[in-house]
Formats: structure tokens, sequence, C-alpha cells
């Protein structure tokens, strides 16, 4: 049995359930504190000091530095996680054509002020190169915490916090009275930032958003007066589509369109055409790319700010934008909105005016829209934050696209894909009501945290998946007694290409059905027959539940009910392809080989899979020698995995594509029941 231990898999889930239930079970205080110590107690949840966190969880993922957010900028050059939708590591693909799909290279927030002179106090990058911050005490701002709070999943279904995203940072930095600087003029601003981040990475439907909640805080000992504060994103959406569609140019996109939405409060772009080529480029379509090599849109995503709250200005007025604006990147340096900006005076003003940015685009009409990248900023304020006073920011990183089964289809058109915008808009709205609700949303059911997959038998083609039903176990947050325990079933997907899908649904099995469930073994089973031999899988199952006539933490929030909510596939997708075959087999007279003759284009749609050849029925543990009908040795495979089916990918021992031809195959099988039994047959290439 092949046994796939799954990236988001977490065994800690049933054991923390036992013990944080005592808000649905009403368990004792002393069990409580029980359940507190063993967390404390536990290596991994202990208070960290990480200069970078991961949220390489769930669909979205993102890069959390001590201040800003998203990677490094390196001059538009991807180098790491910002926005990664679909988020995957890159030898998840087994034929990676371009980047991973990053929709910006970094951003975050400026900060500036003035003194009670009125000369400016000081102003602070948070969002570009952000070096101001660490842990030493020679830092200008020191961290104190830089951690997730609750590591392992352990807030995976909000089982230990409703009031918190299932995956939670934490990060706090504040001035250091004891920084020196002899090279400048002493120029500081005496502020504490506290910085909480929140993702649902297990909900189907609010995985897509990222919720960052910053508190900024006076801790010095004058006012500082007419406070700006500059959201500042580096989008270039996206990285993979660019390095695809236009290779001859640098990294960082230039057919971005940015735009602002002033209803959501939301900035927001997407991939349009690129002026400089020929042809209809909108949201990067490779004709070459696809399940089929039929096409695919390498960059439908629209990515966008969304602002969700603005502590009031010294005006009064709540969740006011002071001005927004963007500001083009020379196509071949490094230049930021702050280029040539060589004095804190003329930096505060850009914190105030975007438009005094250097390259600033003052009109929709600049050419350098769909020819430059562009620099995304968002000026809110003024405060006058008196010793003591704080504010509080609010924004979601926010991705909607439509359904990747649209994105690889070959009728596909762009006016298709640009119903992402709809989807960023109603994905913005729900980020919206999350915060509003103090984090507190529908739960779906708890997933199963891993899936088995194994062949069905020798004589018959089956993929086999199993998972247990100790997710049933664990209630939902919002309910008690028997409504708690809402999980009504379960949805078994499969792709054919990649494990971010396609996704098909195969087959629905609803809790406790005889026809799949073993009471004695608590597992669940479901076997795919429908499925080709030779081809590669994957497979993800998800928990739903049938819905709730009313939501209890707020009824009029959904004054009809609570819909059916289902967790995400990313719970337990598997990250490597399934080879569908037979198990393995003593009698080498079944052995065939596929195809036979090969030719290019042979069908597969998982790629990585267009050259392989496979040997069906053999033994296990085998050996396999290929040789030319001149005796020449090409390639020794050694198999030894329990499916009946051994590939090549038709690269010689010397690591090169072997030639149009007829070749010769050994098998010797090296099986305790058939031990040294051997078959020769023969194949032929065509390329």
């Amino acid at each position: 049995m092949a046994h796939f231990k799954l990236k988001n898999s977490s065994t800690i889930l049933l054991f923390r359930h036992q013990f944080s239930t005592f808000k649905k079970r009403k368990i004792s205080a002393f069990s409580a504190v029980i359940l507190s110590l063993f967390l404390l107690a536990s290596p991994l949840t202990l208070l960290s000091q990480d200069r970078v966190l991961f949220m390489n969880e769930g669909r979205l993922w993102e890069t959390l530095n001590l201040s800003k957010i998203g990677p490094t900028f390196s001059n538009w050059a991807r180098s790491g996680y910002g926005m990664d939708y679909p988020g995957y590591e890159p030898d998840w693909i087994p034929s990676h054509t371009g980047e991973a799909p990053s929709h910006h290279v970094g951003g975050g927030f400026w900060i500036g002020a003035l003194n009670d002179s009125g000369y400016v106090k000081g102003r602070e990058d948070f969002a570009i190169y952000a070096g101001s911050v660490g842990y030493e005490s020679t830092s200008k701002y020191i961290a104190s915490v830089n951690r997730f709070k609750y590591p392992d999943k352990t807030n995976y279904f909000q089982q230990l916090s409703s009031n918190e995203g299932e995956l939670s940072a934490e990060t706090i930095f504040q001035w250091n009275p004891n920084y020196l600087d002899p090279y400048t003029i002493k120029r500081y601003l005496p502020i504490k930032v506290t910085r909480n981040v929140h993702q649902w990475v297990t909900h189907e439907i609010d995985q897509d958003y990222i919720i960052i909640d910053y508190t900024i805080k006076n801790v010095g000992d004058s006012t500082m007066h007419k406070t700006y504060v500059m959201f500042l994103y580096g989008f270039s959406i996206n990285a993979r589509g660019w390095s695809v569609v236009f290779p001859g140019y640098n990294s960082g996109a230039r057919n971005n369109r940015m735009a602002w939405d002033n209803t959501n409060r939301m900035m927001y772009g997407y991939a349009a055409d690129f002026p400089e080529v020929t042809g209809n480029q909108s949201y990067d379509f490779d004709a070459k790319s696809g399940p089929d090599q039929t096409g695919e849109y390498l960059a439908p995503a629209y990515a966008g700010l969304k602002f969700l709250y603005i502590s009031p200005d010294s005006s009064g007025r709540v969740n006011r934008i002071n001005k927004y604006g963007w500001a083009a990147s020379h196509p071949t340096q490094a230049s930021i909105p702050f280029t040539n900006k060589n004095s804190v005076e003329l930096e505060y003003a850009v914190l105030r005016d975007p438009y005094q940015a250097t390259d600033a685009i003052t009109f929709m009409g600049d050419s350098r829209w769909q020819s430059s990248r562009i620099w995304t900023m968002v000026s809110l304020g003024p405060w006058d934050l008196a010793p003591g006073d704080s504010i509080r920011i609010a924004v979601a990183e926010v991705v909607g696209c439509v359904d990747y089964k649209i994105v690889v289809d070959p009728t596909t058109t762009s006016t298709q894909i640009a119903k992402g915008k709809q989807i960023l808009v109603n994905l913005a709205k729900r980020a919206q009501d999350n915060f509003d609700t103090k984090y507190n949303i529908p739960d779906p059911p708890a997933a199963p945290s891993e899936i088995t997959l194994s062949h069905l038998s020798e004589k018959q083609v089956g993929n086999v998946i199993k998972w247990s039903d100790a997710g049933e176990s664990i209630p939902d947050a919002d309910y008690t007694g028997d409504e708690a325990f809402d999980l009504y079933g379960y949805r078994v997907y499969r792709s054919s290409y990649l494990p971010i899908g396609p996704w098909d649904t195969i087959g629905v099995v609803l809790k406790s059905d005889p026809n799949f469930f073993d009471s004695m073994t608590n597992q669940y089973t479901y076997i795919d027959t429908n499925v080709t031999m030779g081809a590669a899988y994957y497979y993800a199952v998800t928990a739903f539940d049938a819905g709730h006539a009313s939501w209890l933490p707020n009824p009029s929030l959904y004054p009809t009910g609570v819909p059916s909510q289902e967790s995400s596939k990313y719970v337990n997708m598997t990250t490597r392809s399934f080879r569908t075959g037979l198990r393995a087999s003593e009698d080498l007279s079944k052995v065939i080989v596929v195809p036979n003759p090969f030719v290019i284009a042979s069908g597969w749609t998982t790629p990585g899979d267009e050259d392989l050849i496979q040997f069906i029925n053999v033994p296990s543990p085998c050996v396999i020698r290929i040789y030319t009908v001149r005796g020449e040795v090409v390639k020794e495979i050694h198999h030894t995995e329990d499916i009946g089916t051994a590939t090549w990918d038709q690269v010689t021992e010397w690591g090169q594509y072997v030639e149009s031809g007829v070749y010769i195959y050994y098998i010797e099988s090296k099986s305790p029941t058939s031990k040294g039994k051997t078959l020769v047959g023969k194949f032929s290439i065509i390329r």
C-alpha cells in the first residue's frame, strides 16, 4: 500500500480536541488549565523569535517578515511567497514552466509624522526594504514577538479560538530609545507596532484572503503631528505568466492594470494586454500550456488589497482614504516611489500625497500603465497621536479567480476569465464580514487529516482511497449538543493534471454509509474504477455539513440560516501523483509495454508524463534492462513499488533522450515467489 503523508495533515488535532472543547461541553476550569499547561509545555508552541514566517498552508500563501509583507524586494524578481495563488512548491509540479504564481514582490506600509515645531519628526519604511527592525540591541526597532500563535494546526476548525484565524501570526516591534546612528540627524518615530495576521485555511470559501490587523501606538513623550500611513505594494500579476509568455523581458510584470474600487475601499489589479508585443495577451494566455497543450491562462487571478477598518483621522472620519495613486518603475532599474527623494521632507511629502512620488502616474491615459511595472500607493491620515495614543488599520489581501477548469478550457475567452473580478469583490465582502464579526465565521466540519492510496488488485484496475472518521468527533465550535457534530458527508475529488487541479467530483460519501464505512476499523473506503491504466492522478477528500437553520454567534448576519459549509481540498490533497495500475504480478507472460509504438504526444495529461513508457504487470521487486538492437545497454530500472507498473522517461543512463528505433527489454524478477524468472521483449519509439 502506498501511504501518503500529506502536507496539511495534523495528528495532534484529535488529541487537542479532547481538551479544547470546554466552551461546547463545559468541562471544568481545571481541565482548561491542564490544556493551557500542555500547550505551553510543547516545544513547538513556545514563543519563538523567527525572522520570517511562511504562511504556506491553504491556497493563498504569503511571507511575513519582521515588519513587511512578502519577500525582500530584489528589483522585481520573485524571491519568495508573495500572495502566491494557488500556492504550491515547485517540486509539486512534475514539468514546471515559469515561476510560482506570486502576485506581489513586497508590501506593507510607510509612516511619517511631524514634531511640535512642524518639522519632519521621522519616516520609516516597513514595506520595501524594511531594514530597521531586528532582534539585536543595535536595531532601530526591536522585535519582541514574531510567531505563529497556534502551530501544528491546533486551531484548525477554530477549536482553540473562534475569534482568530485558524492560522494566526503575531508580530510586535518597538522603537529602541538606545538606537544611535552617527551618520544621520536624529529623526525617529517612537512607535510600537503590533501586527496580527489571520487566515482560514480549511474553509473552501474563505481560504483566498488573509487579514492583516495593525495597531500603531505612540510610545514617545511628545505628540506625533500629521501622521500619515501609506500602504505600498509592488503588485506583479503574476510571475508565472510573465516569465512564460514574455521570456525576453526582465522580471516584474509590465502588463498589470491597476484600479481603485472606491465602493469597496480596495486597490486591485489584473494582467492585461502588453502593447510591446503583438496579439491578444490578456491574462497571459499560453497556447502551449494546459492538460492537452491546447492553451491555459497563466495569470487569470485578480489580486487586491481591501481596507477593512481605518481609525478615525484628525477630522473624526472613520475609514477615510486620504489619497491613492500609482508610480511607474523603470523597466531596467530598481526604481521605487522614493527614488531620488534625498530628504525625509521629500519622502514625507510622498506619504501625504502619492502624486509626489517618483514617476507618479497622474492620469488614466498614461502610456506607462501597460508598459511599466507599477507600485500601488494608498495614503491614510492624518492623525495627531499624543503619547499613548494608537491607531488601528486592518487590511485584507484577496485573490479572486474563476475555477481552474475554466482557466484550462481551450474554448474559454478573456470575458469569462474577467469574471474573476466579481469573485474578488465577493471575497472582499466576506473578509469585511469576517472582520466585523470579530473573526468568528461559520466553520466547515473537520476534514480527514490525511488519506491513503493503494491499488485495487492484481486483476482489476482501481485506485483505493481511504480515510479515518476521526474528524467526526470534532464539534463545530459555534454549536452545542448534537448540532455541534454536524458533519454530513464527504466529497472525493480527482485531478488528472496538477495537484492544484482542475478538480472533478468523483464521489459523495455520506456519514457512516455502510457501503463505504467499516465500523470495525473506523475507516471509509472509496474505490475509483473510472481510471486509465498507467495514468497519474491527484486526490483530495473534503467534509461538508448540511447547513444550520440559524447562526448562534450573530443571527442577523445569516437571517435565513447558514448554508452548507465545505472544507478546503488543501487540507489533505495529494501533492505527488498516484500512478494507476494493477498490483504487482508474478506472471511474466502478462507483461506488456504501453504505448507501443511510442509516438510523441501519446495522450497523457499529467505534466511530465508525455515521454513515459510503461511496463505493465511486472513483478515487484524486479530489474528491467533496456538495450539497443546491437546489444548496448541504454537504461537499467530497479522497480520496488507494490504496483505492477514501472515507468521509463526515455532518458538513458547518461542523461540523454533516446533516438527513434527498436529497443529490447529484459526483465528479471527479484520477487520471493518468482525470483530468477526472466522475460525478453521489444518495443519501438517514434520521435
